[in-house]
């Protein structure tokens, strides 16, 4: 960076010599510091130096009274320019120590199209150097602030770049003892807006959106919380564009806590598709993976490619069996006993009938299939059999329970698929056959 070193020598002597811009220069920097409240303004050494296109030189140090103290105002350059130059020097370095009060270590206000309110960049090659540092002592105080209103366009609260390998765009600490502190913290009151946003698009490297990291013992690294009462709100929302790349990533005993009153995980599409079903997708796998094609969810149990992969729930996948405690009696086709309110009487030759094992509270809503066990009683002469299946499916060739002689009592378990309303459909065959029919539910799949 070039530096224009300028002698105060003249302007301490009074000297003239360098005409109407130089005295236009000193009228200029009087006014700017009379808005800034300085008093000590013919104190400051230097004032061609601080002409527009000039670099920036050293302000005078102690405590000014006014509001602003500062104004710093640039028509095409730059309003306040602040240069750390040593390996732990700090650019320009904002405050709060208000113990009360709305009060701001830095803040910055941009109101042109594409301006900034505060820009902080640190390039130095090694260091801890930053761009922006905010620090605030007060109990109610914000070390940087970063706000954006704007009722349209891409407003940006804080926008943090980092172009160094290893570089940070916003690194939030939390250090405090006690409170509830908080490294970062992002809000956003408009209709899409963000509170915060995290971008990693470099083409090589391991690129960080938003890095959270916790060091207390019971610490949080990144927290995201949406409390409105209706609409979209997404208390964090993570996607990956590339063919290898990862929404989010997290390390830790518990690597993701998920706390809601209505859906801890929704699986959606990215840009109006869903996943290809991964058997057939060609794609590298790892173990673990999860994946939701729009209708089954898929858990990959081998990497490799495509990997090796069990089907966890779908249209026509139950999950793990539910036992009950004891079994619930959901029909009994004799006269009398229960349960009641159900059609009675003995199932003959031919006759199908649709029972409803939700009955007694055995099998809940929505499961796809039931154990039960099955038991005929007073059967016919010449013996029989009883078929089951889901209402509405085609009659399967394979009987659930036979008899051979009349006014047997036979018992069988059968796991059976049943209809969304938890419907079983028995039917009765043989020459002649006839027999009462009691189903007890003992557990089921949903």
């Amino acid at each position: 960076m070039e530096r224009h070193e300028t002698s105060g020598a003249s302007d301490a002597s009074g000297d003239d010599s360098a005409g109407a811009g130089a005295e236009e220069d000193r009228t200029g920097r009087r006014q700017l510091l009379s808005k800034a409240g300085l008093a000590a303004a013919g104190a400051v050494a230097g004032s061609a130096a601080l002409a527009m296109n000039a670099s920036p030189a050293s302000a005078a140090s102690g405590s000014f009274d006014g509001n602003p103290a500062v104004l710093g105002v640039a028509a095409n350059g730059i309003g306040i320019w602040g240069i750390g130059e040593s390996s732990t020097s700090t650019g320009v370095y904002g405050q709060a120590n208000a113990t009360t009060g709305e009060t701001k270590g830095v803040w910055g206000v941009n109101d042109s199209v594409a301006g900034r309110g505060v820009y902080g960049l640190a390039t130095a090659a090694t260091g801890a150097t930053f761009g922006v540092l905010g620090e605030v002592n007060s109990t109610g105080g914000s070390g940087v602030a970063g706000t954006a209103e704007a009722a349209t366009g891409t407003t940006y609260g804080v926008k943090g770049v980092a172009k160094s390998v290893n570089g940070i765009g916003v690194e939030g600490g939390a250090e405090a003892e006690t409170g509830p502190t908080r490294g970062v913290q992002g809000y956003v009151a408009s209709p899409a807006g963000r509170g915060v946003s995290g971008l990693a698009d470099g083409t090589a490297g391991g690129g960080v959106g938003v890095f959270g990291y916790s060091r207390g013992s019971s610490g949080t690294g990144v927290e995201a919380v949406a409390e409105h009462a209706t609409g979209p709100t997404r208390a964090l929302n993570a996607y990956a564009t590339s063919t290898s790349g990862t929404g989010v990533v997290s390390d830790g005993v518990t690597s993701v806590q998920a706390l809601s009153n209505r859906t801890h995980l929704k699986l959606g599409q990215r840009n109006a598709a869903w996943p290809a079903p991964p058997l057939g997708a060609g794609l590298a796998r790892q173990a673990g993976e999860l994946v939701f094609d729009g209708t089954r969810w898929w858990l990959c149990v081998g990497s490799g490619t495509p990997g090796d992969w069990r089907e966890v729930a779908g249209p026509s996948t139950a999950g793990s069996l539910h036992l009950l405690d004891a079994a619930v009696r959901a029909y009994d086709s004799r006269p009398g006993l229960v349960p009641t309110g159900v059609k009675k009487g003995k199932l003959e030759q031919n006759q199908e009938r649709t029972l409803d094992l939700t009955v007694g509270g055995g099998l809940p809503a929505g499961a796809r299939a039931a154990l039960i066990n099955l038991t005929v009683t007073g059967t016919s002469e010449g013996g029989g059999f009883l078929k089951l299946f889901k209402p509405g499916t085609p009659v399967p060739s394979a009987s659930a329970i036979n008899w051979s002689t009349s006014g047997q009592n036979i018992a069988n378990s059968a796991t059976v698929a049943v209809g969304p309303t938890g419907g079983l459909t028995v039917r009765c065959g043989g020459l002649g056959a006839s027999t009462d029919v009691i189903v007890d539910v003992a557990g089921y799949y949903l």
